[in-house]
């Protein structure tokens, strides 16, 4: 089996966060090709299932920025990657001022200091969670991610001041401008991009991997062929062996007109 696996936000959904039914018939048609399909998102288990229904995803997906491989016809998740206690409780001994924690424990999602650019974020995922008012409101068991939610100019800030926690054996990840992730240490979508190959029974090399932003470069390196879209960050298409020309889900169509005709530049570049 050939294996499509493509990211969400700025890949597949269209300026409004859905896949319109344009995308919904090209998924069909790289079906009809031989490829499967399945995303690699950020998005947690409630924030990904409207659109994994929505592209009727039979294979497993890859979630939480690898942290889950998750099965959409059982609903459960097969493979699960957490931070331990001591961990979380090091990160967040000393929150950062002026901007929303989000805390992925377990099926829950706890909120911290609301900040306004919480409500964008909320209303974009389609996520609820529950407001506490400190970390000793929560059990912090089986804590797969962090969020910190913000405004851009604050994240750029506390991107530098987080810079050092990296030796805390933790990944960072500036996913999005209002968004950094903290994951287990280790952990990408790459790594899950292995897994989930190996859970297929997929050789890498007949791995696609599509996607635009920083949190898609490992996956993208380990994918027999890595794409980036057109509205993929410069280090996304330095690290790609594909740039398509159309942005978001529009480079999806690119590429399966560049798949039927077989035709790409030594450069890396599509020719159309």
């Amino acid at each position: 089996m050939k294996l499509l696996v493509t990211d969400l936000d700025g890949t597949l959904l269209d300026e409004n966060h859905r896949i319109n039914d344009e995308t919904l018939q090209l998924l069909r048609e790289f079906e009809s090709f031989g490829y499967g399909i399945t995303f690699a998102t950020g998005r947690s288990i409630p924030a990904a299932l409207p659109h994994i229904e929505r592209a009727r995803i039979r294979l497993p997906v890859i979630l939480f920025n690898g942290c889950m491989i998750f099965d959409p016809i059982a609903l459960k998740p097969i493979k699960l990657h957490t931070m331990s206690r001591s961990r979380v409780t090091s990160i967040l001994k000393a929150p950062p001022k002026d901007v929303s924690i989000l805390i992925f424990s377990g099926n829950n999602i706890y909120a911290l200091n609301p900040v306004e650019a919480l409500e964008g974020y909320l209303r974009r995922d389609g996520i609820e969670c529950e407001f506490v008012d400190g970390v000793h409101d929560i059990t912090l068991n089986d804590v797969i991610k962090i969020i910190f939610v913000g405004f851009k100019e604050r994240l750029d800030e506390l991107s530098e001041e987080l810079a050092t926690r990296k030796k805390d054996g933790v990944n960072i990840v500036r996913s999005e401008s209002d968004l950094i992730e903290i994951l287990p240490g280790g952990i990408n979508k790459g790594t899950g991009l292995e897994e989930l190959a190996e859970l297929l029974s997929v050789n890498l090399s007949d791995v696609i991997a599509v996607g635009d932003n920083m949190n898609d470069i490992e996956m993208i390196q380990r994918a027999g062929l890595g794409v980036a879209v057109g509205n993929a960050r410069e280090e996304v298409k330095k690290a790609a062996d594909l740039v398509v020309k159309g942005e978001r889900y529009r480079g999806l169509r690119d590429l399966f007109q560049i798949l039927k005709r077989g035709v790409v530049c030594e450069t890396g570049e599509a020719r159309y």
